[in-house]
């Protein structure tokens, strides 16, 4: 159980009492002033988080499309660039990759070979086409790769 008195073992009491903890100690009661003190500024934060909490997540196009650099860090490190492209009403992607070797799909089947490699996912089927090469093949299927 927790005992109070109406007087503490203090000559101040509430918020002086954290300040001269400050004075004293220069460390954690530095964040009891902040609490004691600003609690207009805790309302203030308070209120935003339940506004932002409160809306709708965004909504995403039907269709869309974006570049990218993609970086690797495995054993062939390097860049490339690239295109997404996405179509819920489809249910597809077309990934682009300018350079496919550093990429683990594209370099699965043409390793170390420095070539375009387009990704076509349609209903969890990947394919992996390589238009320089006139290549094309099946990858996978299922969950995580689709």
């Amino acid at each position: 159980f927790f005992f109070s008195s109406r007087r503490r073992h203090t000559r101040c009491s509430g918020v002086s009492w954290a300040r001269r903890c400050v004075q004293e100690t220069g460390t954690w009661g530095q964040y009891i002033i902040v609490i004691l003190i600003d609690k207009k500024m805790f309302y203030i934060l308070l209120t935003l988080i339940i506004v932002v909490s409160c809306q709708e997540p965004p909504i995403w196009p039907d269709e869309w499309e974006a570049l990218f650099v993609e970086q690797s860090f495995t054993e062939s490190e390097g860049a490339t660039l690239g295109q997404y492209h996405y179509s819920n009403k489809k249910n597809a992607e077309v990934i682009i990759r300018h350079d496919g070797q550093f990429n683990s799909y594209c370099k699965s089947v043409h390793q170390n070979e420095s070539t375009p490699c387009i990704h076509v996912v349609r209903d969890e089927k990947r394919y992996l086409y390589f238009p320089d090469l006139k290549d094309c093949c099946y990858c996978c299927q299922g969950e995580g790769c689709g």
